[in-house]
């Protein structure tokens, strides 16, 4: 069962996901290309467009990377210890491939928000919301309970609200 978990569930699929990457990575580097030779002013949107699709790519196979580097370890201790039995790897060692397979979750957000701008943006904007503003007791039964200090009920109207706007 650990070398059907290590190879049909983490092997397999990351060979797949690193070859479909350099699939798209291949078809961008092409496409660039051959967008420098024409560098037509009509086509300038495309070639932005294109190194934000690069960009975006190369985001998500830094979180690729980051999952097999976050996950092999623990995998690979664990077919050592179905091998080897428990005197195989150092128990710290385990251990810390288990933090360290946990530690991936934690990761993700992180790169997604220094890679993409809109992410960036909406952690900003749910901090902003949230917790700097915030602070104190709300009355989370009221509907307006989700808006800012000094609003009216921002962007959420109550039931009477949409009632008397859809003219009934």
């Amino acid at each position: 069962m650990v070398y059907f978990n290590y190879l049909g569930c983490i092997l397999l699929p990351l060979a797949v996901m690193t070859l479909l990457y350099s699939l798209v990575f291949y078809s961008l580097r092409k496409r660039l290309r051959r967008e420098d030779e024409t560098s037509a002013p009509v086509e300038s949107k495309l070639r932005a467009f294109l190194v934000k699709e690069k960009r975006l790519a190369r985001s998500l196979a830094l979180v690729l990377l980051l999952f097999a580097a976050c996950w092999m370890p623990l995998h690979l201790m664990n077919c050592v210890l179905l091998s080897t039995g428990p005197q195989g790897v150092p128990q710290i060692a385990f251990y810390m491939g288990i933090l360290l397979s946990h530690a991936n979750s934690a990761v993700n957000p992180v790169v997604y928000a220094l890679r993409i701008i809109k992410i960036r943006e909406a952690y900003l904007e749910i901090w902003r919301r949230y917790v700097l503003c915030w602070r104190g007791q709300r009355d989370f039964s009221s509907p307006s309970w989700r808006s800012q200090p000094g609003e009216q009920n921002a962007g959420h109207q109550t039931t009477s609200a949409l009632v008397h706007e859809s003219g009934r």
